[in-house]
């Protein structure tokens, strides 16, 4: 029965490179979803207008999260506008109200470097917070993330259809005598 060992060792392996294959898979999409917060809490004096840039680092997808928690003594007028060298890539007009509570998403047109937080009101003050999600990856640790995981999930289920196949001929199947053929 050696041979029955040598197939259950291969569906012990396939089965642990299966597995590793999924973990690997679940840690791959943590690890490319939009995991980086930057946040901003505000309390100033508004007159007109004020403006508050929010500097975003290491920012890789075009894809952000925005949430915004702003209340004011006054209608405010806000709006959120997404910059990349300068140039607008993006921006979420937010309305017009004395209390902001927002939560949504922006593909912008390019990668942010910062978001500027437009304030307008006649004369009023300002608490609350704007919190932006986002991306940041390294494309190599990526692309090696997936040609790991790749090979685990491939390797793995064909070692265990390798052995569960090979154990299940060698355990039910009728054992087969040689015989020479007489002349």
């Amino acid at each position: 029965m050696r041979r029955g060992r040598k197939y259950k060792c291969a569906i012990v392996t396939g089965a642990l490179l299966t597995a590793a294959g999924l973990l690997l898979s679940l840690w791959t999409m943590y690890y490319a979803s939009p995991r980086m917060v930057c946040s901003k809490h505000l309390a100033l004096h508004v007159e007109e207008s004020a403006a508050v840039h929010l500097p975003l680092r290491d920012v890789t997808g075009e894809k952000v999260y925005y949430l915004v928690n702003i209340t004011s003594t006054a209608p405010l007028e806000l709006s959120l506008s997404f910059l990349s060298n300068g140039t607008e890539v993006g921006s979420a007009y937010l309305g017009s109200h004395k209390a902001h509570v927002e939560k949504g998403s922006l593909t912008l047109l390019s990668v942010p470097e910062e978001v500027l937080i437009i304030l307008n009101c006649s004369s009023c003050e300002v608490r609350g917070s704007v919190t932006i999600r986002y991306s940041s990856i390294d494309v190599d640790r990526l692309m090696l993330l997936n040609i790991l995981l790749t090979a685990a999930s491939l390797g793995g289920v064909a070692l265990l259809l390798y052995g569960a196949y090979n154990y299940a001929l060698l355990r039910y199947s009728p054992p087969r005598k040689l015989a020479l053929e007489r002349e």
